[in-house]
C-alpha cells in the first residue's frame, strides 16, 4: 500500500506537480492528489492496490532519469511502497564435493540444466511453451513476465533448443530426450517438424542470401534469433535492424531507411520459402522508451495484408506491465499478449 505521507514528500522534493506526475503514470491529476492525502482521499483499497505497480514504475523511472543513485532510489521507493517494493532475494548455494559424495550424487541437482531433459515442468509451463511455439509459427507478439528466479531464461532456452533451425548451427533432428521435458510427454510441434526435415548446411553463422532452401513440401522452417546485448537500455532500432540482417547473411545498408527496406525484402524472400523468423529479447523491461515504441514497427513488417514477416518474443520482470499501462505505450500494449507463468 502507498504511504501517503512519503508519496506527498516525494512529489514535493522532486518538484513534481500532480498533473505532471499523472501524465507520467497514466492517472488523473485528481487521483494523484488523493494518493497524497490521508486514507488516499477516499480511494478504495482495491483501486489503490491495482494502480500501485504503475505509480511505483513512474516513481522509479523519474528517479533514474534525474540521476538519483541506486541506493537512494531503493530507499525512497521502500519508504513509499513498503513491502510492495522490498525485493526478496534468495541466494544460490552450491553443494560441496563432500555433500555430493555423502548423498552419492553424480552432480549438483541444483546446478544449471545441461539439457531440456533436466528441466522441471508443470502442465501450466508446458502450456506457456506451446503458446510461445505458436507465436514463432504465426509471427505473434508475446511477452512472458515473471520475477527473478521464476524460470524465464530456462523457458527461453527450452524454446531455442526445440527450434528447428538456428543460424549459428546446422539443423539437427532432436532426440526424443531433447524434445520432451518429461518421459512420455508429447513432442512439441517444433521438434516434430525437425524430425521430418533434412539437415541444412549453409555455412557457419549465416544464411546464404542467394540460396533458396528446398525443405520439401509441407515443411515449415523456423529461425529464432536471440541477441545477447550487454546493455538492453542502449539497444536501438538501428542496432536491431543491423543485427537481424547480419544474422540472415546480409551486410546492412548505412542508411536506416534503406536498411529497413533491405530487411523487409529479405524477410519477404524467406517468408515465400516458408521460413518463419522470430526475434527474442531477454530483459525487455530495460529497453528504452524509443526502442520499445519501435517494436511496433518491427511487428508490423509484412506484405501489407495479413502476412507478417517477424515474430517478437519478450521476456522480462513483472513491473514491465506498469510501464505498458502508460499512455505513450498504448499502441504496444494493445498488440502485446502478456503471459504470467505464475499462478
Amino acid at each position: 500500500m502507498i504511504n501517503h505521507i512519503a508519496f506527498k514528500k516525494f512529489l514535493t522534493s522532486q518538484n513534481l506537480s500532480t498533473r505532471r506526475f499523472g501524465d507520467q503514470c497514466g492517472l488523473s491529476k485528481s487521483t494523484v492528489h488523493r494518493l497524497g492525502q490521508p486514507d488516499h482521499g477516499g480511494l478504495t483499497p482495491g483501486y489503490v492496490r491495482r494502480i500501485t505497480p504503475q505509480v511505483m514504475e513512474a516513481c522509479r523511472l523519474h528517479l533514474e532519469q534525474t540521476g538519483t543513485i541506486a541506493d537512494a532510489v531503493h530507499q525512497i521507493l521502500t519508504n513509499i511502497f513498503g513491502d510492495d517494493f522490498t525485493p526478496m532475494t534468495i541466494y544460490k548455494h552450491a553443494l560441496t564435493p563432500e555433500m555430493l559424495r555423502f548423498f552419492r550424487l553424480p552432480r549438483d541437482p541444483f546446478a544449471a540444466p545441461r539439457s531440456a531433459s533436466d528441466l522441471f515442468t508443470t502442465p501450466a509451463l508446458d502450456e506457456i511453451s506451446r503458446q510461445l511455439e505458436e507465436a514463432v509459427r504465426c509471427q505473434g507478439f508475446v511477452c512472458v513476465l515473471a520475477p527473478v528466479g521464476a524460470g524465464k531464461t530456462m523457458m527461453k532456452n527450452k524454446l531455442l533448443s526445440a527450434a528447428l533451425f538456428s543460424p549459428k548451427s546446422n539443423v539437427q533432428s532432436p532426440t526424443s530426450e531433447e524434445s520432451n521435458v518429461t518421459t512420455g510427454a508429447q513432442a512439441s510441434p517444433l521438434a516434430m517438424d525437425a524430425q521430418r526435415t533434412q539437415t541444412l548446411d549453409l555455412g557457419p553463422g549465416t544464411l546464404d542470401p542467394d540460396r533458396t532452401l528446398d525443405l520439401g513440401p509441407g515443411t515449415l522452417d523456423r529461425i529464432i534469433l536471440s541477441p545477447a546485448f550487454a546493455d538492453m537500455s542502449r539497444v536501438t532500432a538501428a542496432g536491431i535492424v543491423a543485427y537481424v540482417l547480419e544474422e540472415l547473411g546480409e551486410k546492412p545498408r548505412r542508411s536506416l531507411v534503406l536498411a529497413q527496406k533491405q530487411l523487409e525484402k529479405r524477410l519477404a524472400d524467406l517468408y515465400r520459402q516458408n521460413i518463419r523468423i522470430a526475434l527474442c529479447f531477454d530483459e525487455c523491461h530495460r529497453v528504452s522508451d524509443t526502442t520499445l515504441t519501435a517494436l511496433k514497427n518491427f511487428y508490423e513488417l509484412g506484405s501489407g495484408g495479413f502476412e507478417r514477416y517477424l515474430g517478437l518474443l519478450l521476456f522480462g520482470q513483472p513491473h514491465f506491465t506498469a510501464r505498458l499501462a502508460l499512455p505513450r505505450f498504448r499502441e504496444i500494449a494493445e498488440r502485446l499478449a502478456v503471459i504470467d507463468p505464475l499462478p
